[in-house]
């Protein structure tokens, strides 16, 4: 309770600093009731941060973003008024129009956070949120000027400088911000702000006093708070002030709005983050967009205006020893305590401690966004801060904002497009199906392999990604030199999504591909946009051969290879006695003694998962598959034609079967089982060595590829 009660009171001086930026000249009547708005504020925000944030020692209350920009609106909004309106008015006006404000950013956070878009927001260009930020702080710094010297400094205004007055106070407003900057930076309690403020008022009364001052005297040259102090909190329940408030005038602050909303919404993410690190806390960002939200709508029907998660306040509470909820109900009641007591001594703050205050927040962020921001950002990104900073203060946020969307977009699409949409580019040489093939089929995909290229796509593709791959396709079907690729293979698996300009890309490569008498395959797609693309009624897109998956088409093209430059059907059958002669001469006879001949059908079972590894077999003609079942559903891990071996690595290492072996298709193979082996050893040395040598060729000629493969991967 101790804590949450400190913590309040620094609450207060961030609320009369606040409130003195937001209810400056034109409005400066509103001044009182602005810091209990904010207060109130801040007390029903601190109130639902209390009960259902994450973090359980968690305040909120107002900010200085969000108010740098609640404070040009507030300026703006005057401004438009003009000379019709009393300054009663004035005040009711943008009281009426920031408490609807303050609603509206509420509903939009609450919304963020149910749709579950606290993740996205963070997508949001670092340059875009950093040129915003930078605004708000340089707004607060000519507010300061406003808050000290009662008048905006603009350059109409400029001749006002040339006052010794002003120049007076101005000086002591800047001259308190060095101060503080220098007390903060050596003392770091969580306390030195309020009691710098403090000692600031008691020091400036008993110079008054020595100097034989009056406060009257003081107040009226400008040196103390010249509004007048009305005790009562503003309440929204006034008929007359809320008929004559001009509403139409918040669809021309529209674009202020978005980026208060946009500010908002950042800030409360980069809070809650670094809160999570800091406590070391685990949070759900959509729910505290959520709480804020919700407390941020309720808000205004109270008399309050915005006010959200605070960091430094937060962890103030933490350190001050907050170990429960009941820090922040601490903290929400005296808010409110605070802004219903009268607030009787604001007449006695002096304007250049409250400027001073606004000043170093104001050079905090300038510092922050605008200047350390040159160490983490490249070049360009920086310049499109700056300029995004400039246009804001020349135009206003609305301006800004629509400055940093299009900037977002161009920032998106000139980064995007560097990204490579292929992913891996491989040879038939480099990356083979699934399909084990003969050693002969080997050695000519080894020899010819080059004349298939694969391209694995990634990311979102739209036209300029699309005309890249265009370009590497054309590089490899028409080379300066070396093989041409007559088998180009896309597999779209990894890509998210195509843009529909992208598509004429596509038409390109297929009819490229094709007119070079060349074949071009899809996997990946999807059958049902693989279905739209077919019946599209493009002659060149119709050609296309689509498989499912990248194994299927490039098992395809291996085979098309093998009939285009051996003129047979590719894996044709041969008597298991040539092709075991062909790698063990004349010990293959010996062997067949102890070989048992199997015949299969289609679909039928050579071994399954779970079974005793005493046996390998040798694939005579036919193909058979090995599957895993996966998530109830078989998927296939590789196939095996003519002239192959399979289950020598159970055999050897004497474990059980991992998976499934089925025939695709009629199938001859030869078992050899452990025990025939165990006896080959012993009675026939010579030929088992021979044996061995075999499998370990086999083995080899897989650990090869895997090794090229691995060597393709990384390049």
């Amino acid at each position: 309770m101790t804590s949450g009660a400190v913590t309040s009171v620094i609450s207060l001086v961030y609320s009369l600093s606040f409130a003195a930026l937001i209810f400056s000249g034109d409005t400066a009547g509103g001044y009182a009731q602005g810091i209990s708005a904010l207060l109130i504020g801040t007390g029903v925000t601190a109130l639902a941060a209390a009960l259902f944030s994450a973090f359980r020692f968690a305040v909120s209350g107002p900010d200085s973003n969000a108010c740098a920009v609640m404070a040009t609106m507030a300026v703006a909004i005057a401004g438009s008024l003009g000379a019709r309106a009393t300054p009663e008015v004035a005040v009711d006006t943008v009281f009426y129009l920031l408490a609807l404000t303050t609603l509206i950013t509420g509903a939009c956070l609450a919304a963020l956070g149910l749709l579950r878009a606290g993740r996205w927001i963070r997508f949001i260009p670092y340059p875009v949120v950093g040129g915003l930020i930078a605004a708000a702080g340089a707004y607060t710094v000519l507010g300061a000027c406003r808050v000290v010297g009662g008048t905006p400094i603009t350059v109409g205004t400029l001749d006002a400088l040339a006052l010794p007055q002003l120049q007076a106070q101005l000086l002591a407003g800047v001259a308190w911000a060095v101060l503080l900057a220098a007390l903060l930076r050596w003392w770091r309690s969580p306390v030195a702000l309020p009691v710098a403020q403090i000692l600031g008022v008691l020091v400036f009364h008993l110079g008054l006093l020595a100097a034989g001052g009056s406060v009257d005297d003081a107040r009226a040259q400008g040196w103390l708070v010249a509004t007048a102090v009305d005790a009562r909190p503003w309440t929204p329940w006034h008929a007359e002030a809320f008929a004559r408030t001009e509403w139409s005038l918040l669809l021309r602050h529209a674009g202020d709005i978005g980026t208060l909303v946009l500010v908002t919404t950042l800030t409360v993410l980069i809070n809650a983050t670094g809160l999570e690190m800091e406590t070391r806390t685990d949070a759900d960002l959509d729910r505290e967009l959520t709480v804020q939200g919700g407390a941020n709508v309720v808000a205004p029907f109270a008399g309050g205006l915005l006010g959200y998660l605070s960091m430094n306040r937060s962890l103030m509470n933490y350190q001050l020893g907050a170990t429960s909820r009941i820090s922040g109900l601490a903290f929400a009641a005296v808010s409110i305590a605070l802004a219903w007591s009268g607030l009787g001594l604001i007449g006695y703050l002096p304007r250049p401690l409250l400027g001073g205050l606004l000043f170093y927040f104001g050079y905090l962020l300038l510092r922050k966004w605008a200047v350390d921001s040159r160490l983490q950002l490249p070049l360009g990104d920086y310049l499109t801060l700056l300029t995004i900073l400039a246009v804001t203060l020349v135009s206003g946020f609305g301006h800004g904002l629509l400055l940093g969307i299009l900037a977002g977009c161009v920032m998106f699409v000139v980064t995007y497009s560097k990204v490579r949409v292929v992913k891996f580019s491989f040879s038939g040489r480099e990356f083979r199906s699934g399909h084990e093939r003969s050693a002969e089929d080997k050695a000519l995909l080894a020899a010819h392999g080059d004349e298939i290229r694969i391209f694995v796509l990634q990311g979102f593709i739209f036209f300029g990604m699309a005309d890249q791959l265009y370009r590497a396709v054309l590089a490899a079907t028409a080379p300066a030199s070396g093989p041409r690729a007559r088998f180009v293979v896309l597999d779209l698996a990894l890509v998210h999504g195509i843009d529909a300009s992208a598509i004429a890309s596509f038409k390109k490569i297929a009819y490229n591909v094709s007119a070079g008498g060349g074949h071009l395959v899809m996997s990946g797609l999807g059958e049902s946009q693989a279905a739209e693309w077919q019946a599209g009624g493009d002659p060149d897109l119709q050609k296309v051969r689509y498989f499912a998956d990248l194994d299927a088409g490039v098992e395809w093209c291996e085979g098309a290879l093998i009939v285009a430059h051996r003129g047979a059907v590719p894996g044709g059958a041969a008597r298991v006695e040539d092709w075991l002669r062909a790698e063990m001469g004349g010990c293959a006879d010996t062997l067949l003694g102890y070989l048992e001949r199997r015949s299969l059908a289609a679909g039928e079972r050579l071994c399954s998962a779970g079974d005793a590894a005493d046996e390998m077999f040798f694939i005579e003609s036919g193909r058979v598959s090995v599957e895993v079942a996966h998530g109830g559903d078989t998927r296939r891990l590789r196939t095996l034609g003519a002239k192959t071996i399979l289950g020598e690595m159970g055999l050897y290492r004497a474990v059980r079967r991992s998976a499934d072996i089925v025939a695709q298709e009629p199938v001859v193979a030869y078992r050899l089982g452990s025990d025939a082996l165990r006896e080959i050893e012993a009675a026939h040395p010579q030929v088992a060595a021979r044996f061995h040598a075999m499998v370990v060729k086999a083995v080899a000629d897989r650990l090869e590829f895997s090794n090229a493969l691995v060597t393709a991967l990384q390049r």
